[in-house]
């Protein structure tokens, strides 16, 4: 089940986001706050295990991913993939965007296989100074 997050998820989101990418992602918490007061934020839970989160931005008329996080112990299982195209019903235009680190290669396949083309780069795209393969899907 796939859920729109409140305020009191806010630590299990961060806690979820944070073991997926195995570092601090985002240090402070109004990130979170701000997307989960602006419905931007969803959690999937399977069996009644927070597992997932979904991070999107709404503006300037473009729909884009921020964020798809799944707990280490349940990554591997269509997860991710189940939050994207979850992603891709409620985005109401007629593309979805998404950035996706340069050395991630797994995700990058995951991405293609479900119709995302690499259609630029962004350079020291993240914290850390590494790069981000921009990504868009054509969905009508």
């Amino acid at each position: 089940m796939i859920r729109l997050a409140k305020p009191q998820d806010i630590s299990t989101i961060k806690k979820i986001e944070d073991s997926s990418f195995n570092k601090i992602y985002h240090e402070d918490k109004d990130f979170y706050i701000e997307n989960v007061m602006n419905d931007n934020c969803w959690i999937l839970n399977e069996n009644d295990i927070d597992c997932g989160i979904l991070i999107v931005e709404k503006k300037d008329n473009s729909f884009r991913i921020e964020s798809v996080s799944v707990l280490p112990e349940y990554q591997g299982k269509g997860y991710g993939r189940k939050l994207c195209e979850f992603a891709e019903t409620i985005c109401p235009y007629d593309q979805i965007k998404l950035e996706v680190n340069t050395e991630n290669k797994k995700a990058i396949d995951v991405y293609s296989k479900m119709g995302y083309t690499i259609d630029g780069i962004s350079l020291d795209f993240y914290a850390s100074k590494v790069d981000a393969f921009k990504m868009t899907k054509i969905l009508r």
